[in-house]
């Protein structure tokens, strides 16, 4: 039997009836996705201050390498070093817009809405880390779009609604060059200046990082970071 007791909403004054093992809806779950033991990871250049730059900066960050060259890994120590709640969605050719943003269920004899994960981290605050978006289907990517330029939204259509996202929301993604040959609209030429207006390149290579700093700017402390 389930013990249920009274707990306070933490934005709110009143209280609602909650079972003891479930997390209160107030407070997202955040702490199901925050990083609590350190990963193992060592630094090889100034790829952690590039992130840190970025995540101050508001600005998505895109890893480029190999599998097994240390993205996962290097996302993951990055989330417990920001103390960012860390949500991961592998992607692969089945993957519906509807699986990042949520979609209605039916529960017991009512139809309630479900969030995605996409749209869990941009209300709470995490870090969304895509992997492999290359192998998503189109339409997930015209989702994401809102959330890599200044506008920082996601449009919810199915409920008329549009989440502005948690200041401590951050979109990072990842996708092996081995496997596709064309990306999506991120992947722009290396002598393109404009793919830096959507993110941060970060290219991995056998555990050896270069970082595209160009969209940092000039006056921020890490473009002037000694050359890897």
């Amino acid at each position: 039997m389930q013990v249920q007791n009274l707990q306070r909403i933490e934005s709110g004054d009143y209280y609602i009836m909650t079972d003891e093992i479930e997390l209160n809806t107030a407070r997202q779950n955040t702490n199901g996705y925050l990083i609590e033991k350190e990963p193992f990871y060592v630094q090889s250049k100034n790829e952690v201050a590039i992130f840190e730059a970025a995540y101050d900066a508001r600005l998505p960050v895109m890893l480029k390498g190999p599998t097994g060259c240390g993205k996962t890994r290097y996302v993951e120590y990055m989330a417990y070093r920001l103390k960012r709640p860390l949500i991961t969605v592998a992607c692969h050719e089945d993957l519906f817009a509807s699986d990042l943003i949520g979609r209605y269920l039916l529960k017991s004899n009512e139809t309630v809405w479900v969030d995605g994960p996409l749209t869990n981290a941009v209300r709470i605050g995490a870090i969304c880390y895509l992997d492999e978006i290359v192998e998503a289907r189109k339409d997930t990517t015209v989702v994401i779009h809102p959330l890599t330029d200044n506008r920082r939204t996601l449009s919810i259509d199915k409920k008329s609604e549009i989440i502005h996202a948690h200041k401590g929301f951050m979109m990072v993604i990842s996708y092996n060059p081995g496997y596709q040959s064309v990306f999506c609209a991120w992947n722009m030429d290396a002598t393109d200046g404009r793919r830096c207006t959507r993110t941060c390149s970060v290219w991995n290579d056998q555990c050896t990082n270069v970082l595209d700093r160009s969209c940092l700017g000039e006056h921020h402390p890490a473009a002037h970071a000694p050359t890897l």
